[in-house]
């Protein structure tokens, strides 16, 4: 009995002494700031849900802090009174569905077992997923992890947001918003995990003093050279992607199936989930080749491979061609023995190095008990090529993930009063997500001039609200008692996205919410003729206007923003006071692209619905005979976003 539990305490105390692990807290808080970076930059609803939020004094670095420090609370150890380690809850093995798919390598490398469970194979922690996803999930408890519970996971961001948006006082809803974003943090932590590969193969490495993590130690090291990818995130729904989960696991991998790795990899092809990705194509640290285990082996995986995903067959048989140069810690440069990853799934050099007992056996296989000293990830080269690799694809599936959580987006107004009896007012509410609304409730609030918000009014809405700018068919318009309130908020809070009546992600079901949002319309119109089909000489200027469609209300002064996303003109051309780009030469035309048009160019057509904007071309006599915007043989109208939202 002294004995068993004189290696509980042994085992307790470097449990306690230990860090998190994972990716280390700079390592995600750099990560986190490049996804909410790109976020911005590539997801409109975003920048939409921050434009709402800017009334109670939340800006874009408030809500970008949050969700930065978020992602490093995720890893915090409470030190009330013993360490409540989140982070043996951020494993997710997509092939383990065994023991839940969170991390049940117990086993210490003295050899005992933890006696967490009475079983050196037993559930460890909550799956990552689960652990992000549930409200108020409950962990496991340990004899070191009592009662742990999230209240920051997914569903929870959804009552911060909630109370963040409605309750009555500024202060509140202030706080509530903040927490919202640091939420939103923690889960965009944990899905960052699932590109770091120990995390993906069930590979403990808590007890740093036992088991240090290259992968760890090596980006923490270098955390301010890492290359976080080229500013793009996922674009989720044309990847298929229909709810959360599938950020972590689409279930196509689940057979270890290599053609799945490589129709990731290729133009078109069904994107994973970052964890099934991270686990079919690198290594970790304990857990090497498939070909050195038996399927029954903890630390068996069917890739990657040797046979099927490097190079090893070719180069075995001729070694020298597998020599490169590397610098080792001593700083001296020495020849090693790589092996380049160039199947099943991403390619890239260096994907592992032979070990001394490796390059010099030689052999196929590893021999029997040296199977962890034959092939390595422990080399700079690989460790770098690992994190040029995984790191930028953890911040393009993070922002993603932000632009899904904010992907809720509304537009509405109140289109007719009746202040005669019976009184009356109608509002028109327009889905503008990507994805329909189903059920759920439409919230009308009013806000007082002090800042305090009160429900005014709410209906359920019946049956579903299609998604996605297509006129009146995402649109309803209903009529409430009384007058309207003089400064109107809606809300939307129900289920978005539904397939057949079935909400396709049941962990939003319910919850999501879609906040107010302009007006948004585009439209497209070319105008291409030549000169002399409309009485005009070479070297002439032609003007015109361009409208938008009709808005539901009356526009009132600067309460709009026109955005040209592409105009292109024979020859040169301006649309309000932008100037186009002149092409090249007379082959090449000029082009104004992704740009908004100054609010003074603007203007409100006579009959109050309309926007407008003048437009101009300007022929150049040496390039042949036509004039305009457009090019309606090439397929390439201009193309013109107008949004408005109605006077408070």
């Amino acid at each position: 009995m002294k004995t068993k539990l004189k290696r509980i305490l042994i085992i307790s105390f470097s449990l306690f002494s230990a860090e998190s692990f994972c990716h280390d807290i700079p390592i995600h808080k750099r990560v986190t700031i490049n996804a909410a970076i790109s976020a911005i930059a590539n997801s409109p609803t975003y920048n939409d849900f921050i434009n709402l939020i800017s009334s109670d004094n939340i800006v874009l670095q408030d809500a970008t802090n949050s969700m930065v420090e978020g992602s490093g609370f995720e890893d915090d150890m409470s030190l009330l009174p013993i360490p409540i380690v989140r982070s043996i809850n951020h494993f997710y093995d997509p092939l383990d569905a065994t023991y839940g798919k969170g991390l049940s390598d117990s086993i210490h490398p003295t050899g005992l077992g933890y006696y967490l469970n009475g079983d050196a194979r037993s559930l460890v922690g909550t799956n990552s997923f689960a652990w992000g996803s549930i409200s108020n999930c409950l962990g496991i408890s340990h004899s070191y992890y009592w009662n742990p519970i999230n209240v920051w996971s997914w569903p929870n961001a959804r009552d911060y947001e909630w109370l963040g948006l409605t309750a009555t006082n500024r202060a509140d809803r202030q706080a509530n918003l903040l927490n919202m974003f640091r939420s939103v943090g923690q889960v965009v932590h944990l899905l960052q995990d699932a590109s770091q590969p120990q995390h993906v193969r069930n590979e403990q490495h808590l007890a740093k003093s036992a088991w240090e993590s290259p992968i760890e130690d090596w980006g923490l090291k270098h955390v301010d050279s890492l290359n976080y990818g080229d500013g793009s995130m996922l674009d989720w729904r044309g990847a298929g992607f229909t709810k959360l989960e599938d950020f972590w696991d689409r279930h196509l991998y689940a057979p270890g199936n290599g053609t799945v790795l490589d129709n990731a990899e290729a133009p078109g092809g069904a994107q994973l989930g970052l964890a099934e990705w991270c686990n079919g194509n690198f290594l970790g640290d304990r857990h090497q080749y498939a070909e050195y285990y038996n399927r029954s082996d903890i630390r068996y995986y069917p890739y990657p491979s040797l046979e099927d995903s490097t190079d090893f067959e070719t180069k075995r048989l001729h070694w020298h061609t597998a020599a490169r140069l590397t610098s080792f810690e001593d700083g001296v440069l020495r020849k090693r023995l790589y092996l380049d990853k160039n199947g099943a799934g991403v390619q890239f050099n260096d994907h592992s190095v032979m070990t001394y007992f490796g390059a010099y056996f030689s052999t196929r296989f590893a021999a029997p008990g040296i199977e962890s000293v034959s092939t390595t990830i422990r080399d700079e080269g690989v460790l770098s090529n690992y994190h040029n690799v995984f790191i930028p694809k953890a911040v393009k599936y993070s922002a993603g993930l932000i632009d899904y959580y904010f992907r809720g987006a509304m537009s509405a107004a109140i289109v007719n009063v009746n202040s005669n009896a019976p009184q009356q007012f109608s509002v028109l509410f327009e889905n503008t997500s990507s994805q329909d609304f189903s059920g759920g409730n439409l919230y009308i609030f009013q806000e007082d001039s002090g800042g305090d918000r009160t429900l005014f009014a709410q209906t359920n809405l019946t049956g579903f609200l299609p998604g996605g700018l297509l006129a009146s068919k995402n649109s309803t318009t209903l009529v409430f008692p009384g007058l309207p309130p003089a400064k109107p908020v809606f809300f939307y809070q129900g289920t978005i996205g539904v397939s057949n009546g079935v909400p396709l992600d049941p962990v939003d079901e319910g919850i999501a919410i879609a906040v107010n949002t302009p007006f948004t319309q585009v439209t497209t119109t070319n105008y291409w003729v030549p000169l002399d089909s409309i009485g005009l000489s070479p070297g002439d200027t032609l003007t015109g206007t361009l409208y938008s469609d009709e808005f539901p209300f009356n526009l009132s002064p600067g309460n709009y923003q026109v955005t040209v996303n592409f105009a292109g003109f024979d020859d040169k051309g301006t649309i309000g006071s932008l100037i186009c780009t002149e092409g090249t030469s007379c082959t090449y035309v000029s082009e104004i692209t992704n740009a908004i048009v100054p609010t003074g160019d603007i203007s409100i057509s006579p009959d109050g619905r309309h926007l407008q904007v003048p437009i101009t071309a300007t022929d150049d006599p040496a390039c042949g005979e036509n004039i305009g915007w457009g090019q309606p043989d090439y397929d390439e109208p201009v193309t013109i976003t107008w949004k408005a939202w109605p006077a408070q």
